[in-house]
């Protein structure tokens, strides 16, 4: 009898236990579920003051919550990465809010612009993967100067969280954003080069920065990484200096009449300065597996290696050819 029950104890304090684990898996379970995301002030376009348009972001804002959905990262955090990275509110271009985004190591930025036309507001707001830089959902609002925009922001921030709660649930819409605009690749010497890096928003946009490692699973379906021999035969189909598209810095290759441009960076944070040049290839080194071959902006030999674990950015090329 004595046995009897203390064999029940023991399965009783079992099952507490297996009980408890499951609900603390449970718990990580939700919280790593939780999409972390920033929202941006919206930005001041024709016919608006920039104090006009920070009330009616402010105002989105506070109907933008949903603790089972989202992380929302606080302003002041956002603040000072953008005032690290020398930006400015007023003209953060997509790539810098980006950056900004990847900083803080969040999932999705919502951004939005307010424009006054024929004396109506408009307010266009989108949502961006920090990740792809693809744009996954937009929506927006119009009402006419001096009319209450409460309820309507309200509604904009509830139309907003359901598409995202919709797209995160899906699959690769970011992948098919960047398929479709990229379909209609450039071809150099037989080889179909992506119109843009991986992450941008424009062909002159630097995009995001990967790992070696990272790099080898970020081209979407039908496109893939270009090996050392691919880029070497860029490089040789010419090239000009260091040239400048919508103030990014970087060089066209090919020739006048087609070619691609590929951008780098120039970023700032506490540390100082920072250049990320490389274009990542395929390409392993044979004798040193910790290098892989990239091509390098700025170096006069074109096709060069670089540790896996440095930075760079990708453009892909089409697996058809």
């Amino acid at each position: 009898m004595k046995q009897n029950r203390k064999f029940r104890k023991i399965t009783e304090q079992l099952g507490r236990e297996a009980m408890l684990a499951i609900i603390a898996m449970l718990i990580t379970v939700a919280v790593n579920a939780q999409m972390k995301i920033a929202v941006l002030d919206f930005k001041a376009g024709a016919g608006v003051e920039q104090g006009d348009v920070d009330g009616i972001s402010a105002i989105f804002g506070t109907y933008f919550i949903n603790p089972q959905k989202f992380i929302l990262v606080e302003r002041t955090q956002i603040d000072r990465v953008v005032v690290e990275q020398g930006f400015q509110y007023s003209s953060l271009t997509n790539q810098q809010m980006v950056r900004v985004g990847q900083i803080l190591d969040i999932s999705r930025m919502v951004v939005g612009d307010v424009n006054v036309v024929s004396g109506q507001y408009n307010v266009d707001v989108r949502v961006v993967n920090v990740e792809t830089g693809a744009i996954e959902a937009t929506d927006g609002a119009t009402w006419a100067r001096g009319s209450s925009y409460r309820e309507l922001m309200k509604n904009l921030a509830n139309n907003l969280m359901s598409k995202m709660n919709y797209q995160t649930s899906g699959t690769t819409q970011s992948q098919s954003s960047f398929s479709q605009s990229t379909k209609d690749g450039i071809t150099i010497n037989g080889i179909t080069w992506a119109r843009k890096n991986v992450g941008a928003f424009e062909n002159d946009d630097y995009g995001n920065q990967y790992t070696f490692e990272q790099a080898q699973t970020v081209c979407p379906k039908g496109w893939r990484l270009p090996t050392k021999q691919e880029f070497i035969t860029l490089f040789n189909a010419g090239h000009s200096g260091i040239v400048e598209q919508n103030g990014n810095k970087g060089r066209k290759y090919g020739d006048s009449n087609k070619y691609i441009f590929l951008p780098y960076a120039e970023l700032f944070s506490s540390e100082g300065k920072e250049y990320v040049v490389i274009y990542w290839s395929s390409t392993v080194f044979d004798d040193d597996d910790t290098y892989a071959y990239n091509l390098n902006l700025i170096s006069a030999q074109g096709v060069v290696g670089t540790e896996k674990t440095s930075k760079g950015f990708v453009r892909c090329v089409c697996e058809t050819k």
